[in-house]
């Protein structure tokens, strides 16, 4: 069994952390609800997950999907906003990168170190 709510909240923990947002929320608001002084902003959407098993009698593995939405906003019309984008997106990349000794996240999300956080980014599913 998983406790979902601890494995988002201790994804949402490392994003959040990243950088510096004007607004952070784990509430998806749509880019247009966003003054330009609320932004640059972060929300997730969970977005549900898959149970699988290995073999008869093993523990069920979870794979629990997540989106980071990223907005900026520059007044300036000869700054391309994605010299604003591209920091925030190293920033969460960097956030959510393994460590280079195991190779997997963790988030501390279980006492005794059976939850495991592993990141991709893109959409491969």
């Amino acid at each position: 069994m998983i406790i979902r709510e601890s494995i988002y909240a201790a994804l949402w923990a490392l994003g959040a952390g990243a950088a510096r947002f004007a607004s952070a929320n784990r509430r998806l608001r749509h880019w247009t609800d966003l003054a330009p002084t609320e932004q640059p902003a972060l929300f997730m959407s969970e977005k549900g997950g898959h149970a699988a098993t290995k073999a008869l009698g093993a523990p069920i593995v979870w794979t629990l999907y997540a989106d980071f939405y990223i907005y900026v906003h520059s007044s300036d019309p000869y700054l391309a906003p994605a010299t604003l984008l591209n920091p925030l997106l190293d920033a969460i990349e960097a956030a959510l990168a393994p460590s280079p000794v195991t190779g997997v996240q963790n988030p501390g999300t279980a006492g005794d170190g059976a939850t495991r956080l592993h990141c991709r980014e893109g959409r491969d599913r």
